[in-house]
């Protein structure tokens, strides 16, 4: 299990279901951050369109941050997610991933917690939504990941 280190002060920005709209939502908030704040950009698997992470990271970047880190979409547990109903295969995931990467704007870190978790192994109810171990896992590895 990675450590969750201690920081100061963050802002955590999420909403159930909201993917990429909720950075265009609260950019205001966000770019009224200071430019050498860290700031880590994750999406769930609901919202698997590569244009509009693109376009959400550029936004970062024109507007100079210089800490600014993409954390690769997690995989899902594909057998179990299908016998729930939901569509979202780690294939999709991985090409959405990809995707990102080939296009990502210059200056922006990855973090690349597909790998990692599917290294570890995930815990999961519904194949989709993570046990609180591996979303411990997640965070703890997005946290020392960004202070490389």
């Amino acid at each position: 299990q990675a450590a969750i280190p201690d920081y100061a002060a963050f802002t955590w920005i999420d909403r159930v279901g909201a993917g990429s709209s909720l950075y265009f939502e609260y950019q205001d908030d966000i770019l009224s951050l200071d430019r050498d704040a860290t700031v880590i950009y994750a999406l769930g698997v609901n919202d698997l369109d590569p244009s509009r992470c693109i376009e959400a990271l550029s936004s970062l970047v024109e507007n100079g941050f210089h800490h600014v880190w993409f954390v690769t979409t997690t995989p899902v547990d594909d057998e179990k997610a299908a016998s729930y109903g939901y569509a979202v295969t780690n294939e999709r995931i991985a090409e959405f991933n990809d995707a990102v990467l080939q296009n990502l704007p210059q200056g922006i870190g990855v973090i690349d917690a597909y790998s990692y978790l599917l290294s570890r192994g995930i815990s999961t109810r519904d194949g989709l939504h993570y046990e609180a171990d591996t979303y411990r896992n997640w965070f703890g590895y997005m946290m020392s990941a960004s202070k490389r």
